[in-house]
């Protein structure tokens, strides 16, 4: 079955870990050429991409920190300078904290660190890839483009301490 994306350039962050390594994966398989970024373990990222795992796929490795909307751009702008556009992105990159923290104890910053990556990071990363896509026009075959964005359950934190909510001993999450 072809699923058309033979050809077709795609940006995945947070593609040094597993989520993002899968999908280089399944994105190669397909034909596609792939920007592959990740905010730190860039050396490991390369030797990934060079790893017969990703079956000779046209593929560029940059360091971009989602966070920065200027990294995020920089990192488009390559990729479009490279394949001549971007035709799809997967804003993977976030963080898990290491550890759970109630949200009435948690440290402010750790609190704007992850909306930061979590959140702004997707934000920065779709913006980037929308001014590509402005730049670059619609594909050729008419085919079109797609941003997904990934979340999951990586900052649970609870919202009061035991015992205080419904007077039951359970505590809320947000």
């Amino acid at each position: 079955m072809e699923s058309g994306l033979r050809e077709r350039s795609v940006w995945i962050t947070g593609a040094s870990g597993g989520i993002g390594r899968a999908l280089a994966r399944t994105f190669a398989r397909e034909g596609a050429k792939l920007l592959l970024t990740a905010h730190s373990r860039l050396d490991e990222l390369r030797a990934f991409a060079d790893d017969a795992e990703l079956g000779g796929a046209e593929t560029l490795c940059l360091a971009a920190d989602v966070r920065d909307a200027a990294a995020c751009e920089r990192a488009a702008d390559a990729a479009a300078e490279r394949f001549g556009r971007l035709d799809a992105c997967v804003a993977n990159a976030g963080l898990w904290p290491s550890e759970d923290a109630r949200m009435d104890v948690l440290d402010p910053a750790r609190l704007a660190n992850t909306v930061a990556i979590n959140l702004l990071g997707a934000a920065h990363t779709a913006r980037a890839f929308l001014r590509v896509l402005a730049r670059t026009g619609p594909h050729e075959d008419g085919g079109g483009a797609a941003f997904v964005a990934i979340g999951s359950t990586a900052t649970p934190w609870r919202a009061l301490p035991r015992g205080l909510r419904d007077g039951e001993g359970r505590s809320g999450s947000c």
